[in-house]
């Protein structure tokens, strides 16, 4: 169905000088391109006076009046990594299976898999700068040199002068060159560098090239340090909870929030009931200064940009990876379906358009990929299966847009879709994992107070979430096997068993519903997202999932969601899984019989039991206040652990251990180990076998157990608890250590031996290397032995 152009007043007035081609597919396929990337900016339009103050943007108001604004944008996964993963490579994140944070595009694709690879090719001179991909260094050189002519390095510099802080604690609340900011400690922002490079750029660009011309801001992202001006435009007093907000959600859940989303998704913690309402209102200055600072920025960059060769013929697209909750529906965070989090700002801008134009219709960032090489003249690749191009919104001319293509978000198994079909698009409907709906009449009710589901209305935004979900690779029908061409399914009410047959499967499944999977053993690499379980419950994994990945935001009681659970889940004994958690759920995995691999999360604990198998448990977080514990079992396993009090053991087997800088408590079993440990005091059992521990500082307690065993103990004063019956050599032996022989049957011989000291009663040996400082080294091996028995 083809979608109309609609026309309204853009926010203020556009100041248009030396316009030289008009927009047109002719010009427009023949030019230049820029993208310019925003990283966690809400949607200032919609939110611009919500809080009592006004958000000043000045410069995006000028792209945006000049140029084409598209008024209800919506990111497929408000989340940067993933955003950016799709916008980059054109795939649905459903197909590429990136959907959170755990990986980046470029650890699965090659860099070919990059719409940048296509312009390149096709002549364009590419130059990058900033935070357009992943993070806010420059892409690996086996990308970036196939990508682009220049991937220009942005960065923060230090010798900030005038650092006033406005909180003392939350992400970087603090003005710089206070009180008097004249712009002269602007250079040493990231998005002063960023804006910098790519003026520079523009300087020298050869027009008579086409270029593509890429731009990754960092604001408002984290931390919140801004040049002090912008700090000062904003009165922390004035701000004000939002009239479109729920009253009660200030002090807490707004009434009838989805047990769904209260246990797995809601989080941050500088909400008014969690932060305080000073400390939330002096968070959301900060966010408006961030806005503004990176408007700023944004500015220099279109300033110059207009007055080049390049401004006359150069399409500038400008977006923001995801929007951000800024305290309400408890939330101070992103990867959340509500609006104020999926919905964002998104331009197009050329010097030959009209201006004064704003699209209504609900489309999705997913589209950009296509959008970006129409602009470029080139077909898009038959692997874009999805997606189509912004441009008949902009003019008709470029052809026709199919508005049954609604846009679809995704916060793991919680999917949302704002309808672009006439006569609902005013709305947005939400369906959680375990069954629960909502409907919100965004229109009407902006802050989403009102759940209408039920209504009228919700038969038809069950078939446009269906839709949406198979237009971009998940199926949601309910059926047992997937629509031809698509590889992921979703369990919609748990009744039906979901059996996907030979190819590589993605499940997404709450509950029991996953436990009614069906995979042969010949039935492809299949990965089961789990989004969690009712309380108490106990995942068992089917026979024949390969991999298991943990899809929530966060895990708390659905019956008191201020209280933590841990997610647990079994693995097929028959069955070896990789299993990997989300960023912050605390889960307890029990592996399979097989080889199982298994990765904890970045913000939590996890207590991981390998099993009988070569196992794999490694911890990600290096948080002092998350607890691990793995357990080898039998096997020749690899165990890693963070930097919290983790337990560590390896069982049977020859083991791998290594230990992080926490208080922790290694064993390594039976078997011939290798034990490694950082720094703080740590309690170590080596286990019989022939055993190599490495430590680092720290007053360390050793338990060497019967066999042949070196150990490097490190400094801090480690203590030897050595058992009888083995060889043991002590690498570094200092001042302080001491040594408990527990269990000698008599009092051993102590000798010189070439370089070292040799402690031996019968079979048993201590050995001390490098010991030769006669009547010191005596009088703390006299010490030592008088410790012992």
């Amino acid at each position: 169905m083809p979608c109309p152009i609609e026309k309204r007043p853009a926010n203020g007035p556009a100041d248009r000088k030396g316009k030289t081609l008009a927009f047109d597919p002719a010009t427009a396929r023949q030019g230049n391109i820029c993208v310019i990337w925003i990283d966690d900016m809400i949607d200032i339009f919609n939110w611009r006076h919500a809080f009592g103050v006004t958000i000043r943007t000045p410069n995006i108001d000028r792209l945006m009046a000049e140029g084409t604004r598209f008024a209800n944008a919506y990111a497929t996964v408000p989340l940067c990594a993933p955003c950016r993963a799709e916008i980059a490579t054109g795939l649905s994140p459903f197909r590429s299976g990136l959907v959170d944070l755990n990986r980046f595009w470029r650890d699965v694709l090659p860099p070919t898999a990059h719409w940048a690879y296509d312009l390149r090719r096709a002549g364009f001179r590419t130059f990058t700068t900033g935070k357009t991909d992943a993070n806010y260094k420059p892409m690996p050189a086996e990308y970036s040199r196939i990508l682009f002519h220049e991937d220009m390095p942005a960065e923060d510099r230090g010798r900030r002068r005038g650092v006033h802080a406005y909180l003392d604690k939350g992400p970087g609340i603090e003005g710089v060159n206070h009180p008097d900011d004249d712009g002269s400690c602007d250079h040493t922002f990231y998005d002063h560098s960023v804006a910098s490079n790519a003026v520079d750029y523009l300087g020298r660009a050869d027009p008579a090239r086409r270029h593509l011309i890429q731009l990754g801001f960092k604001h408002p992202h984290y931390n919140l340090t801004c040049p002090d001006r912008f700090y000062q435009m904003y009165d922390a007093a004035a701000i004000t909870w939002p009239a479109s907000a729920h009253p009660d959600d200030f002090h807490g859940p707004q009434p009838g929030m989805a047990v769904y989303e209260a246990a797995y998704i809601v989080n941050g913690q500088w909400t008014p009931e969690k932060a305080g309402d000073d400390a939330w209102r002096q968070v959301v200055r900060g966010y408006f200064a961030a806005c503004s600072h990176v408007d700023h920025e944004i500015g220099r960059f279109m300033d110059a940009l207009r007055a080049s060769a390049l401004g006359g013929n150069t399409t500038v697209i400008l977006l923001s990876d995801n929007g951000f909750n800024l305290g309400t529906h408890d939330s101070f965070h992103k990867m959340s379906q509500w609006d104020s989090a999926a919905h964002v700002p998104l331009g197009l801008w050329h010097a030959g358009m009209p201006g004064g134009q704003v699209v209504d219709c609900p489309v999705s960032l997913h589209n950009l990929p296509k959008t970006i090489l129409d602009l470029a003249g080139l077909p898009p690749r038959p692997a874009w299966v999805s997606g189509q191009s912004l441009l008949p919104l902009v003019d008709p001319a470029f052809g026709v847009y199919d508005r049954t293509k609604s846009p679809l978000t995704a916060v793991f198994g919680t999917l949302s879709v704002r309808p672009s079909t006439p006569g609902l698009t005013h709305l947005r409907y939400f369906r959680y994992p375990n069954g629960e709906e909502h409907v919100y009449d965004v229109v009407a009710d902006p802050g989403e107070t009102t759940n209408l589901a039920g209504g009228p209305d919700t038969p038809a935004l069950r078939a446009e979430l269906v839709a949406a979900g198979l237009h971009l690779g998940l199926d949601l029908r309910g059926m047992e096997r997937p629509a031809d061409g698509i590889n992921a399914m979703m369990a919609m009410d748990g009744a039906v068993v979901l059996a996907g047959g030979p190819a590589d499967n993605d499940y997404w499944a709450y509950g029991e519903a996953a436990e009614k999977i069906v995979e042969g053993p010949d039935g492809g690499q299949d990965t089961l997202w789990y989004l969690a379980g009712p309380d108490g419950y106990t995942l068992r994994v089917p026979a024949n999932i390969e991999t298991v990945r943990m899809a929530t935001v966060t895990a708390r009681n659905e019956t008191d969601s201020a209280v933590g659970k841990v997610v647990r889940i079994v693995a097929h004994p028959a069955s070896a899984i990789r299993f990997e958690a989300s960023e912050r759920v605390s889960v307890h995995v029990t592996g399979s019989a097989g080889d199982d691999v298994m990765v904890g999360p970045v913000y939590a604990g996890a207590v991981f039991e390998g099993g009988a198998g070569h196992d794999r448990l490694v911890a990600l977080s290096g948080r002092r206040n998350d607890r691990h514990a793995f357990y080898g079992g039998a096997g020749n396993d690899t165990l890693t652990g963070g930097n919290g009090r983790d337990t560590l053991d390896g069982g049977p087997g020859d083991d791998v251990i290594r230990g992080g800088d926490g208080f922790n408590i290694i064993h390594g079993g039976p078997g011939n180990d290798l034990i490694t440990d950082g720094d703080h005091s740590s309690e170590i059992h080596t286990g019989p076998g022939r055993n190599r521990v490495v430590s680092g500082s720290g007053r360390d307690q050793f338990h060497v157990g019967p066999g042949e065993n070196t150990i490097t103990g490190g400094e801090g004063g480690v203590t030897y608890h050595i058992a009888w019956g083995g060889v043991t050599t002590i690498t570094d032996w200092r001042a302080g250590d001491a040594i408990r022989l527990a269990g000698w049957p008599g009092t051993p011989d102590i000798a010189q031996d070439g370089p070292d000291v040799v402690i031996r009663l019968g079979m048993s040996v201590v050995v001390l290397e490098g010991q030769t400082d006669g009547a010191a080294l005596r009088a703390a091996l006299a010490w030592a032995e008088s410790v012992g028995g």
